[in-house]
């Protein structure tokens, strides 16, 4: 529970312009202020097309305003859905898209559902999701996916740890469209997602860009509703808002992926992998900013960050070597098939 000194700092430097912003977007516009320049009293932000905004700070953070005042987190995604309603409404004139969504284990099963189903309905009638499998048996292909869903069986050997780079790189080689949506199994976006992306990309020639501004934490009681209902109704209280996430979702041209080598496959379990590939993304024509919402549907933590993740330390000594050295290593072991 926050003190009545840090309540009253809060409406001072953040929620007051927060407060703006949901209650007249139209005049905060006319001062140059929309939801995606909302921002933490110590950060700034950078301006990239649009209404793209890039996290001038290093790692992510959370909104400090919905933290200290919950409600602030609700209102803030009621607003932002009114712009880019959240929906399992089919969408049509979308880009050809292959979304790739690396996964391990059943625990997540409704919601992995519920995403490829989102998605399939954002990417528009020729989009494909690829739920792409790295485990020591097939446990997921029984499950009738929507029209353009399909399932890709990664084999581990026994004993090995789930890869999530691995899993990643096999859809990428196996999808049909130029353009891959590099995706979460748990995150729901936006109706509009694909197609607001792909003419972006479209317009300013860029290779990949970071499409989530703000990531919505849902907590289980509000994720088990939106499940049941494809909706956000009765979601009063969010207040974990991030920002500046280097993963979760990213579209890149499937070209440009495997000339930078893909996800480098010496990562294990969940995490950083996506840290050090966004860093060789950097070599390329990358949007700066981001500009869209989505919601993070809750799920119980991997058995593999529980054991404890040696991932930072591994990225550490990973990102000691030259960028275009990596991008080397990366795709002579992407065209060998994958190494240690």
């Amino acid at each position: 529970m926050a003190t009545l000194r840090q309540q009253l700092g809060c409406w001072v430097r953040e929620r007051g312009r927060m407060e703006l912003v949901l209650r007249a977007p139209r005049l905060a516009a006319r001062f140059g202020c929309r939801w995606q320049d909302l921002c933490n009293r110590h950060e700034r932000l950078s301006r990239g097309p649009g209404t793209a905004r890039g996290c001038a700070w290093p790692g992510s953070s959370f909104l400090t305003a919905c933290k200290v005042f919950p409600s602030l987190g609700g209102r803030l995604l009621e607003h932002v859905a009114r712009e880019y309603p959240f929906s399992l409404d089919p969408q049509s004139e979308v880009p050809p898209v292959s979304a790739i969504l690396p996964v391990r284990g059943t625990d997540r099963r409704p919601a992995l559902e519920f995403v490829v189903r989102a998605l399939c309905a954002a990417g528009g009638p020729h989009a494909e999701v690829l739920v792409c499998e790295h485990d020591t048996q097939p446990r997921l292909a029984d499950i009738a996916w929507p029209a353009g869903g399909r399932h890709l069986f990664i084999p581990a050997a026994e004993g090995e740890l789930f890869n999530k780079s691995k899993a990643l790189n096999a859809g990428a080689l196996a999808a049909r469209h130029p353009l891959l949506l590099l995706h979460d199994a748990d995150v729901w976006v936006p109706a509009g997602y694909v197609a607001r992306s792909a003419a972006l990309m479209g317009e300013g020639g860029w290779e990949a860009l970071r499409p989530i501004r703000f990531l919505f934490l849902l907590d289980e009681p509000q994720t088990r509703g939106c499940l049941a209902t494809a909706s956000i109704r009765g979601i009063q209280e969010i207040m974990r808002v991030q920002q500046n996430n280097p993963g979760l979702s990213s579209f890149v041209r499937r070209d440009t992926y495997l000339e930078i080598g893909g996800h480098d496959e010496r990562f294990t379990g969940w995490g950083w992998e996506d840290v050090e590939f966004l860093d060789r993304l950097h070599t390329r024509r990358l949007l700066p900013g981001s500009f869209l919402p989505a919601i993070h549907l809750w799920h119980a933590l991997p058995a593999a960050r529980q054991a404890g993740d040696v991932n930072q330390q591994r990225l550490h000594e990973i990102l000691q070597e030259p960028v275009g050295q990596r991008i080397e290593a990366c795709r002579r072991r992407l065209a060998a098939g994958g190494a240690p």
